[in-house]
């Protein structure tokens, strides 16, 4: 399961500490999208569930955009046989 976070900012700022809180306490890959005035940048990690902590997951590796504007995206979720699949375009398009 793959599920889409958009987060609204005042002003243009990294949040990468609150995404992986998020990323970490979420058991399913996110794409997050994070917008601040007609600007934007995606951010999503490959990870896995703990072996140890069922409420945890562990992050592999993370994937983000710089920023852009909104009218210049060029990313898609290219739908595919599965959702693993889908990420792995994803983060293929990001790097």
């Amino acid at each position: 399961m793959a599920e889409r976070f958009k987060i609204e900012l005042k002003e243009r700022e990294e949040i990468k500490s609150l995404l992986e809180i998020m990323d970490k306490s979420i058991p399913y890959n996110i794409i997050f999208i994070i917008e601040e005035s007609d600007s934007i940048y995606l951010s999503t990690s490959i990870k896995y569930p703990h072996p140890n902590k069922a409420d945890i997951s562990v992050i592999d590796w993370t994937f983000k955009t710089s920023w852009f504007l909104q009218n210049e995206n060029k990313y898609t979720l290219n739908l595919k046989s599965n959702l693993d699949v889908v990420l792995f375009d994803f983060c293929l398009q990001i790097t």
